[in-house]
């Protein structure tokens, strides 16, 4: 009797990772992550329930799946990838145009999803006309591509979805009219009014309404308007998949247990768990916070209570973010992270005075305003005080010359994390029989992926099978990624004998300025993991870039393996983290040298050989000082643990080290941003971290 091999694949209208990065918020990327691994592990569950089996990814001991039959699981990270093989037992239940189990059942589960937040949110605000765009975009936004076929027994089987893709035979969207939608521009914003036919008013009302209707589902009991745009923006009209996106973490915890079966996140009070994630100022500022509250904690539990006097506390997801290292004392850890950066108060009181008096004089709100920017003005001070008195204990305890900050840094990191050749990876399996041992292989390293991810003080957005995406704060950003390394090759490593070699991840680490919109962020991880760690360097590489408000400032990558110079020193990156610990201890460091260097030889620092780019770049380094014999030889080894980490290599061991004067500009990067100054003692338990 023949075995049917299914091959299936949850896609959107414009592609899954467009659906998943389309987003304002760290919510937003989590909520586009946690619905697409929903639907995904939604259709592998047809497909058993028709009696097949699931062969790739081996589901049984996942979280979410488990938790589709377990009403008390309170899993609320995405670990299904978005595409599964499977074993059929009766190929008669799927036939084309949708008429297929996988199709119905995530049809069925999104429709009922989208359906809750339009009862919730917008049925009393909404028209017919709103009614017709919302059915239009969510009938039709997800579908399931699928190759059925007999199994060739040879691993062939794999290439099955790549090909389909080339038939082309879904359906283009139609352009939609009228106004689009701000974070899926392909689709209509759903009042349906045009701003440019003199409609801008209506349309401004029915946004209104929306944004009223959730603060009185939400938190009835806000004290003002402003509670609102915590989820929805004055300048923000969305179309019905973005609404869904935005709004589903906001459903009272029963509607989230009948739509999904339990309430990912677990209950805090009516509402799940989902609905508090950190804002990028927060995970900016972690380092600094951990570092005074446990210098000063006196003066951080004053400023904490300093801040809820003046009733400035203008976000509520914090108050339940849980980072390890936060926990104790809680409420400085639960503030705001805008509160923290004097820039950011001062830009919001800016904008909160020009509000009022935009607003007509004398009335509540513009009076609401105006306190406001008032508190602002005061909570600034109470921040400069703050400050000064953690400068001064550090100070009097602080021996040496080191560079130091003291202030938070606006920088944070996204990591990107996904395992190479994957799909060789699969196809060798089925020919050596090794499909389940794989599939284990990749749970083992889901299953560290949370604590570890936890234990540097991150938030995990993604963690499915190979692929990781968490939000770090950026002195803890390279240890973790290399530590993930660590446990990937750990929980593959078994699988080398089998294959005739051994599994590789790469990664792609954005150090982000908290000012750059998220997606943008988002979309420069993905570059480089994709483009620059696998296509240019030859996988098995990290690719990292620093990117400010006015662009990408630096961009580097190597291999995550030794240079032929050094073996015994490991792969250059993970030198990194101690080079930028080197610029902050020693001030004469000065990336002054570096940029002299990259301007006066450029490419010709290629051309060199190892022991003359050394003995250049250590007459440049020393040009102009009168040394010692003993001082000679401490810089020359300054100049080596340079060479360590700017002379990179490819991942697949080809060509020749190529030298990247960028590893050491952002080293000096790091060290300006608190490395060497924020981050800790590497985290209790760290490596033995699971669930």
């Amino acid at each position: 009797m023949s075995t049917w091999i299914l091959h299936c694949q949850i896609v959107s209208p414009f592609g899954v990772q467009d659906f998943i990065a389309g987003a304002r918020r760290i919510r937003d990327y989590w909520a586009g992550s946690f619905l697409t691994a929903w639907l995904a592990a939604r259709a592998m569950k047809a497909v058993c329930e028709t009696g097949g089996e699931i062969v790739f990814p081996y589901p049984e001991h996942d979280p979410l799946w488990r938790a589709l039959d377990d009403p008390g699981s309170t899993w609320r990270v995405g670990t299904v990838p978005n595409r599964f093989k499977a074993r059929i037992a009766d190929p008669g239940t799927f036939r084309p145009n949708g008429d297929d189990p996988c199709s119905a059942a995530v049809r069925e589960a999104w429709q009922g999803l989208a359906e809750a937040v339009w009862e919730t949110f917008l049925r009393d605000v909404a028209d017919g006309k709103t009614r017709a765009i919302w059915n239009r975009q969510i009938d039709h936004f997800w579908e399931v591509s699928w190759v059925l076929g007999e199994d060739p027994g040879d691993g062939s089987d794999g290439r099955w979805l790549d090909r389909r893709k080339n038939w082309r035979t879904q359906v283009p969207n139609p352009e939609e009219p009228a106004d689009h939608c701000r974070i899926f521009g392909q689709l209509q914003e759903l009042s349906g009014h045009v701003r440019a036919r003199g409609e801008a008013e209506a349309q401004n009302r029915f946004w209104q309404g929306v944004r009223e209707k959730i603060r009185r589902e939400v938190d009835p009991n806000a004290r003002d308007a402003a509670f609102e745009l915590l989820e929805l923006r004055a300048t923000e009209r969305l179309s019905a998949p973005a609404l869904v996106k935005r709004l589903f973490p906001c459903l009272a915890a029963d509607r989230l247990r009948e739509v999904f079966g339990w309430i990912p996140g677990g209950g805090a009070g009516a509402f799940a768990g989902i609905r508090y994630w950190p804002s990028t100022p927060y995970m900016a500022a972690i380092p600094w916070m951990i570092d005074v509250s446990r210098t000063v904690p006196e003066d951080a539990r004053k400023f904490a209570d300093e801040v809820r006097r003046q009733l400035y506390v203008p976000a509520v997801a914090e108050r339940h973010v849980p980072i390890r290292s936060l926990e104790q004392p809680a409420e400085f850890g639960n503030l705001d992270g805008g509160l923290f950066f004097d820039e950011m108060l001062e830009t919001e009181a800016r904008n909160l005075e020009r509000e009022a008096e935009l607003s007509s004089a004398g009335t509540p709100a513009a009076e609401m305003l105006r306190g406001r920017a008032e508190s602002l003005v005061e909570i600034r001070k109470r921040l400069a005080e703050l400050q000064k008195t953690y400068r001064d204990a550090v100070s009097a305890g602080r021996s040496g010359r080191g560079r130091r900050r003291f202030d938070a840094s606006p920088f944070y990191a996204l990591l990107l994390m996904d395992g190479d050749a994957i799909g060789r990876m699969l196809s060798q399996a089925v020919g050596e029989g090794l499909e389940k041992e794989v599939s284990e292989g990749l749970r083992r390293f889901g299953e560290r992926v949370p604590g570890i991810v936890e234990a540097y003080d991150g938030v995990l957005v993604y963690a499915g099978g190979d692929d990781v995406a968490a939000f770090l704060p950026l002195t803890r950003a390279l240890p973790c990624t290399l530590e993930l390394r660590r446990a990937y090759l750990g929980a593959t490593g078994t699988l080398a004998d089998g294959l005739g070699y051994s599994p590789t991840i790469s990664a792609g680490l954005v150090f982000a300025h908290a000012g750059v919109p998220l997606a943008s962020v988002v979309r420069e991880a993905h570059r480089l993991l994709a483009e620059v760690a696998k296509e240019d360097n030859g996988r098995n590489s990290i690719a990292i870039s620093v990117l400010k408000p006015s662009g990408r400032m630096a961009e580097y990558v190597t291999g995550f393996v030794s240079t032929s110079r050094a073996p015994d020193q490991g792969a250059p990156v993970d030198g990194l983290q101690a080079l930028a610990r080197a610029y902050a201890a020693e001030p004469e460091r000065s990336t002054g040298f570096l940029y002299k260097v990259r301007e006066r030889y450029g490419e010709m620092l290629q051309e060199l050989d190892l022991q003359t780019l050394e003995q250049v770049l250590f007459a440049e380094w020393v040009l102009g000082r009168s040394l010692s014999e003993a001082r000679i030889e401490e810089e020359r080894e300054r100049v080596r643990q340079l060479m360590g980490v700017c002379l990179t290599v490819r991942g697949d061991g080809g060509g020749c080290p190529i030298f990247r004067i960028e590893g050491g500009l952002i080293a000096r990067f790091l060290a300006d941003q608190g490395v060497g100054t924020f981050d800790h003692a590497e985290p209790a338990g760290a490596r033995e971290a699971g669930p």
